[in-house]
């Protein structure tokens, strides 16, 4: 997955969650949706979106996705090498009430630029 295509991901992620949609399938009302954003985390609401999403999906698209979020230093099944972090992995132990357009816009520099 490139750059812009996790980008965009993210984008409709954001959508979601600043119209108050992203939180339907979490059974909480729009009216305490801010309280759940504080205890709910990017990687939580990731893996839930591509649940919801790889019926749409190529395998390949959906390998990609799963990736996204994933930190790197685990043990690999198939060999001794450790995997590496995926696009979103600077993100995913970040919760939704922390996310501004400021640390998102940073935190992708910092990815372009490695």
């Amino acid at each position: 997955m490139t750059v812009r295509s996790a980008c965009t991901s993210a984008e409709e992620v954001g959508t979601k969650y600043f119209t108050g949609r992203l939180f339907q399938n979490f059974n909480v009302s729009p009216q305490s949706h801010t309280r759940a954003t504080r205890k709910i985390t990017l990687s939580v609401v990731w893996t839930k979106y591509v649940t919801e999403r790889k019926k749409f999906w190529s395998e390949q698209r959906l390998k990609n996705s799963e990736h996204l979020p994933h930190v790197s230093g685990e043990k690999r099944k198939r060999n001794d090498k450790v995997t590496e972090s995926g696009l979103l992995a600077w993100l995913s132990n970040s919760k939704l009430a922390d996310l501004t357009q400021e640390r998102i816009i940073n935190g992708v520099n910092t990815e372009i630029s490695k």
